[in-house]
C-alpha cells in the first residue's frame, strides 16, 4: 500500500513537466539565500544544547506561547506524523476532513486508528459542519479530528468560532483536534487565529516551508494547546525515536529566518508610527 502516492508524483515524474502545476507555497528563494542566512563556518554542533532551545524560543516568542508548548519538528510533515503518532493509536477514530492533503487521510490508517471522511460542504464556501463531525465521532472513545486550515486545496478560511466548536466535537469524544496551518499565513493577520489559541486540546502543526518559501531546512512546528502540555514529553520520546535531532545548520538558518522577519516587523511598525505622527494636524 502506498500511503502518500502524490509525493511519489512529485519527487519521480513533476519535474518532467514544462510546466510544473506542484509547486503549493512560496517560490525557493535564490541559490545564496541559505549561504547568507547562515554565514561563516558550519555548526555541526549538538543541537540540543544550544540551538534546538533556541529555535523552540523564537517560534514561542512570535507566536506568544509559553516554549513548553512548542516542539520543533522536521517539517510540517513530520509535525502530522508525530501528532498522528501521539493520538491516533488502535481504537480510536478520526474525522478528517475531504477534500484533503493526502497524509490526513493516510496517517490515521498508517496508525491503526479508524478514518471516517467527513466532507466540506461546497455551496457552503467549503464549510466544515460541525454537526457531521459530531455524528462522525458518535460512539469513538478517543475521537479526534484532523483538518488544515487555510483549507488545502481550496484555500477556505475558517473563522476561530468554527476551529473551535469543532474542537469541542473533539473534546466531547474524549480526543485532540489536529490544525495543519501552513497556509494561514497568507491570511491577513486580523484572521489568522491558530487552533492552539482556540481550545484546549487543539495542536497546530506549521512550517517555514509555504509561506517563507524556506522547505529545504526542513523546519517545522507543533503548537499544543494549554490542556495538553503534560503530552510534551511523550511527544518528545517519539520525536527522538525517529530522527533525534534537527540538523543544527538548518536550526541555526531557521534562527537566522525568524530574526530577519522580526527586525522586518520591527521597521514596517517604526514606519507606520512614523506616517500616523505626520499625519497629525497642526
Amino acid at each position: 500500500m502506498t500511503y502518500f502516492p502524490y509525493m511519489v508524483f512529485a519527487r519521480g515524474e513533476a519535474h518532467a513537466a514544462r510546466f510544473s502545476l506542484t509547486q503549493s507555497g512560496m517560490p525557493p528563494p535564490p541559490d545564496d539565500f541559505g549561504l547568507r542566512l547562515a554565514s561563516g563556518a558550519v555548526d555541526a554542533g549538538y543541537a540540543g544544547l544550544e540551538a534546538l532551545p533556541a529555535m523552540e524560543a523564537a517560534i514561542a516568542a512570535s507566536l506568544g506561547v509559553d516554549p513548553r508548548r512548542v516542539i520543533v519538528t522536521l517539517g510540517a510533515t513530520g509535525g502530522m506524523h508525530l501528532a498522528a503518532w501521539s493520538f491516533f493509536c488502535p481504537g480510536s477514530r478520526v474525522a478528517s476532513e475531504t477534500p484533503s492533503y493526502e497524509p490526513l487521510r493516510s496517517l490515521p490508517q498508517a496508525f491503526g486508528a479508524e478514518r471516517v471522511s467527513v466532507g466540506r460542504d461546497p455551496s457552503n464556501g467549503w464549510r466544515l459542519d460541525p454537526e457531521r463531525v459530531r455524528r462522525a465521532l458518535a460512539g469513538a472513545r478517543p475521537g479526534h479530528v484532523f483538518l488544515t486550515n487555510s483549507h488545502n486545496p481550496t484555500g477556505a478560511l475558517m473563522t476561530g468560532s468554527e476551529v473551535a466548536l469543532l474542537a469541542r466535537e473533539a473534546e466531547r469524544a474524549g480526543g485532540v483536534l489536529v490544525c495543519c496551518e501552513v497556509y494561514l499565513e497568507f491570511a491577513p493577520p486580523d484572521r489568522r487565529e491558530p487552533a492552539f489559541r482556540l481550545a484546549p486540546n487543539a495542536v497546530s502543526v506549521s512550517s517555514l516551508t509555504k509561506a517563507y518559501g524556506l522547505g529545504g531546512l526542513r523546519l517545522g512546528w507543533i503548537v499544543l494547546g494549554e490542556g495538553l502540555v503534560d503530552q510534551r514529553e511523550r511527544i518528545l520520546d517519539l520525536a527522538y525515536l525517529t530522527y533525534v535531532d534537527l540538523p543544527t545548520p538548518a536550526l541555526r538558518s531557521g534562527l537566522a529566518a525568524f530574526e530577519r522577519a522580526r527586525s522586518r516587523d520591527r521597521a514596517s511598525n517604526a514606519s507606520s508610527r512614523a506616517r500616523c505622527r505626520c499625519s497629525r494636524p497642526g
